[in-house]
């Protein structure tokens, strides 16, 4: 008996840990990659309610309607991460119907993107963060005859039992045109109603409408009990309209709700049919805090009846310190003033408004009960210091809380010390001083909040780009043109200029960062054959760029010329950057390249392509991403095809860059029609030279690609390479006057090469030094597994490599023992579990991470999106549709490998059953543990009882 129950107790404990231990298995998220896996989130066992799930590309909704995840009865109790990338709603009738599985009655329900989350018996905590919702079209619902149905484009109804419990960080919601929300009641621009929650880093934007039929509506939340709000915002064209209860940022506030560092600006349209409008908030109940927070800009808050506020319009108890409003207030009938239209203590304990160092610089109107700070109050007066109002706010003002002030002393930082018009100085400067709350250009601009200086810069056409480093002052916007200011592409730029003057010097670097956000800059025009550093932006350090597409370009210079930069130094990354369609570089001297003449010390390219009608040129280092690295280069996931042409007079040329010291090169390709010539020495499909320990793994340059060294040193990968080979393939057309060499033309001592192929030809111009897999070597390198097609030349001088005929090379046993040393890591069909996937007799080894879906002939690799632009004015969303690529070499036309022995829908997407598979087993084998620990608990608790 006692062996027994030993045994049940070890069983229980041992399937305890197994339990805890699979826990970090089971916790992998589960990736959403589609528009059908989001609709399996809750009615598919593979996809619960309570899974942690991550998105891993933008999605599109064109369905004319949506079933919301989650409803009040079966509620979303996970966690959803959007990595920052994009769900957009696009019906194809210009309306999303949202609807739920509830059916709809007089019960809370949601309706969103997520409909209901949360479940207050529940201690785990809820998180949807890093998500961009994305309207191109009208959201409504189809319970508009019930009175409770809570509407947001990302999240209905959060319903938990703290705010702990609800988190929704770095989300936002953009319109990309006029596009409307519309419910019945509580309606927001992101969520309709919550319980509770905190919100951090989320914002709305863009041209807008939210209404509510009845009453509750805010641009970012309709309603919500207890929360915490920080660096919150709504700007843009927005529209924000409800019978009562009506706020720029959220509508009712019944409970407490604490604010820093959130804002409404721009053109946004606050109204009340009847009663209580505000600025930021339309109606507190009992209490709330606001610090740190502002309404600016073109913002009118009007309520038709009574109660308007430029920041709230009923205010219960609570605190507003360091924040400002320039609304244009108007209640029709009564109470109505600059910060708050009326303040009221509800009940005991609560403490009456308080309201100290702010400000109001808009306007103020209403027939009755009006002011520069506040309309007016009950019971109990609040307390207002240190508050000013522009003098010229407006007239028959009722009461005398703060003081007024005019427009051109308001500009003046003696306003704000002691014995100027307050009796306890601000904490203010005259510059932006991290110490200071306040800063203020004196003569030019109000006191701006230091806490919510604006971070990125919008460049919405050439005339703001020219003013990159100009340090000239935009008081309206408190935009400060600097060097070191981070900026933000908003539409399309032309460029107007018949000669562009490059951005930044060798005294004066730009030291900043530039978000093109998809858009494209084009008809860029330089002409300064005599000048050093030229480019879009002549030098630059410690800068990144990201998401920019240069097209349409001519650009010629002296040395160090680069389409977007002409010299780079200290850390510079390009992420996803483009340069296509048209554009030519031309260096009189050396240093040339697509994106970059010349960089030092750690530069790095991520998901960038050259690509379409793209010619660079100079005497010597030139390459289509730069001219020349020192000092450490990582290009990863990057490409160059489609008609591009690399030339240099005299040494180094590469088709991504002509010299590289320090470089690692992970998956990327060179494809479709690209030319590498130089007319001295080192050309490469790759790279002209890559130096001092250089790294190349899972990079293909492919057919279609011609390699030429006039003089010597010819390679399909690098024409020199000190460093390593590993997973590689070249197809290129490789020639040379002297050290031909299929991956490399001449490799240094310790040079190794593994596991890689050629699959072109390489050839002597009147040189003896040849081979298939290099041309020459100083010092023995290390070459094991590798081959090439047989017929790649003739006379090779070398015997590194094995040749093979292109029958053999379409065979996986050709990888695998006894043929290698070490088995290539290879399968026979399409999978990203394996470096190398061959199609038998078809095809020579493709990589999986870069040759998606081979077609019946040869193609580009596929390389990041380059965007491409409208001239909207609107974010665009990349498309991720892979193109065919790799060395199709198929000898008998028409019985190619087509994308329908991969995929099922078209290349639009591969489909991996194994995947949904293992998330399903995975839940089979946790209900089978907890049937065994339910059994050994009986059997344990029976022994126990006989005993």
């Amino acid at each position: 008996m006692r062996t027994i129950k030993s045994v049940s107790l070890f069983a229980i404990l041992l399937i305890a840990f197994v339990l805890m231990s699979g826990t970090a298995i089971a916790a992998d998220p589960i990736e959403i990659g589609s528009v059908d896996d989001l609709k399996k989130i809750g009615n598919d066992i593979a996809f619960p309610l309570g899974g942690d799930y991550v998105l891993i590309n933008d999605i599109i909704i064109t369905d004319s309607t949506w079933n919301s995840i989650g409803d009040r009865n079966n509620r979303f109790v996970g966690t959803f991460d959007g990595q920052g990338h994009s769900i957009i709603f696009a019906s194809l009738t210009g309306t999303t119907t949202l609807k739920n599985f509830d059916g709809g009655n007089r019960e809370p329900d949601g309706f969103g993107l997520f409909g209901t989350v949360g479940n207050p018996s529940s201690a785990d905590r809820i998180e949807i963060k890093n998500v961009n919702i994305v309207l191109e079209s009208n959201l409504t619902n189809e319970a508009n005859s019930v009175y409770y149905n809570w509407i947001g484009s990302l999240v209905g109804y959060v319903h938990v039992s703290s705010p702990a419990k609800f988190l929704m960080n770095n989300s936002s919601l953009t319109s990309n045109g006029n596009f409307e929300i519309k419910g019945k009641n509580h309606v927001g621009g992101l969520i309709g109603h919550a319980d509770y929650g905190i919100f951090k880093d989320c914002s709305v934007s863009g041209d807008v409408s939210i209404t509510a039929e009845n009453n509750g509506v805010g641009g970012f939340v309709g309603h919500v009990s207890d929360g915490i709000f920080e660096n919150c915002s709504v700007s843009g064209d927005v529209s924000v309209t409800a019978k009562n209860h009506a706020g720029g940022l959220i509508g009712y506030v019944p409970t407490y709700v604490n604010f820093t560092k959130c804002f409404v600006s721009g053109d946004v349209s606050v109204t009340a049919e009847n009663d209580y409008a505000g600025g930021l908030v339309g109606y507190t109940l009992r209490a709330a805090d606001f610090t740190n927070c502002f309404v600016s800009g073109d913002v009118s808050v009007t309520a038709e009846n009574a109660y308007a506020g430029g920041f709230i319009s009923y205010f219960g108890s609570g605190l507003i310190k360091d924040c400002y409003s320039a609304a244009q207030v108007k209640a029709v009938n009564e109470y109505a003033g600059g910060l708050v239209g009326y303040a009221a203590v509800v009940g005991y304990g609560y403490s009456p408004v308080t309201i100290k160092s702010s400000y109001f610089a808009g306007t103020v109107d209403s027939r009755d009960k009006l002011g520069g700070i506040l309309g007016d109050y009950y019971y109990i007066a609040p307390t207002v210091t240190d508050c000013i109002y522009l003098d010229t706010s407006g007239s028959g003002f009722t009461n005398s809380f703060g003081t007024p002030v005019s427009s051109a002393n308001m500009m003046k930082i003696e306003t704000y010390e002691t014995g100027g018009s307050v009796s306890t100085a601000w904490s203010i400067s005259n510059s932006p001083n991290p110490s200071k709350i306040w800063y203020i250009r004196e003569n030019l601009a109000y006191p701006q909040l230091f806490a919510l200086r604006s971070n990125t810069i919008p460049i919405p056409s050439v005339a703001e780009l020219k003013k990159i480093g100009s340090n000239e002052y935009d008081f309206v916007n408190d935009y400060w043109y600097t060097m070191d200011a981070d900026y933000i592409l908003v539409d399309d730029i032309v460029i107007t200029d018949a000669n562009w003057s490059p951005i930044g010097s060798l005294s004066n670097p730009f030291i900043g960062t530039l978000e093109g956000n998809g858009f494209t800059i084009s008809d860029l025009k330089i002409d300064l054959p005599s000048n050093e550093c030229v480019g879009l932006f002549g030098v630059v350090s410690d800068a990144s760029f990201s998401n920019i597409s240069l097209i349409d370009a001519d650009v010629k210079g002296k040395l160090y010329v680069g389409g977007l930069i002409g010299r780079a130094s200290n850390n510079v990354d390009f992420i996803n950057c483009s340069i296509s369609d048209d554009v030519t570089v031309v260096a009189e001297e050396r240093h040339v390249g697509g994106f970059v003449g010349r960089a030092y010390n750690n530069i790095s390219f991520s998901n960038c392509s050259v690509s379409g009608d793209v010619s660079v040129n100079g005497v010597y280092y030139v390459g289509s991403f730069t001219g020349y690295v020192n000092n450490y280069a990582v290009f990863s996931n990057c490409s160059v095809s489609d008609n591009v042409s690399l030339f240099s007079d005299n040494n180094m040329v590469g088709g991504l860059a002509g010299y590289v010291s320090k470089g690692n090169f992970s998956n990327c390709s060179v494809s479709d029609n690209v030319s590498v010539i130089t007319m001295c020495d080192y050309a490469g499909g790759l790279v002209g030279y890559a130096d001092s320990s250089s790294n190349f793994a899972r990079c293909s340059v492919s057919d279609g690609v011609s390699v030429t060294a006039e003089r010597a040193d010819s390679g399909g990968l690098a024409g020199g390479l000190a460093g390593s080979v590993k997973d590689c393939y070249s197809a290129a057309q490789v020639k040379a006057g002297n050290r031909s060499g299929g991956l490399v033309g001449t490799v240094t001592t310790s040079t190794e090469i593994k596991s890689s192929y050629f699959a072109g030809t390489a050839s002597l111009i009147s040189g003896t030094n040849s081979g298939g897999i290099i041309g020459n070597y100083f010092g023995i390198p290390i070459i094991t597994d590798c081959f090439y097609v047989e017929t790649a030349g003739t006379g090779f001088t070398n015997s590194f490599g094995t040749p093979a005929s292109s029958a053999d090379m379409k065979k996986i046993e050709t990888y695998q023992t006894p043929n290698v040393v070490t088995n290539w890591d290879i399968v026979p069909a399409f999978d990203t579990n394996h470096v190398w996937f061959i199609i038998e007799d078809q095809t020579y080894p493709l990589l999986s991470s870069i040759d998606l879906a081979p077609g019946p002939g040869p193609g580009p690799a596929p390389g990041p999106n380059t965007g491409g632009g409208s001239g909207t004015g609107q974010a665009k969303v990349n498309d991720s549709t892979p193109s065919s690529a790799g060395p199709i070499l198929n000898e008998s036309p028409g019985q190619g490998f087509t994308n329908e022995n991969l995929s099922s829908n078209n290349g639009s997407e591969i489909i991996y059953p194994d995947e949904e598979g293992g998330s399903v087993q995975m839940s089979y084998l946790l209900i089978l543990i907890f049937l065994i620990i339910i059994i050994s608990c009986i059997v344990y608790f029976w022994n126990k009882n006989r005993e």
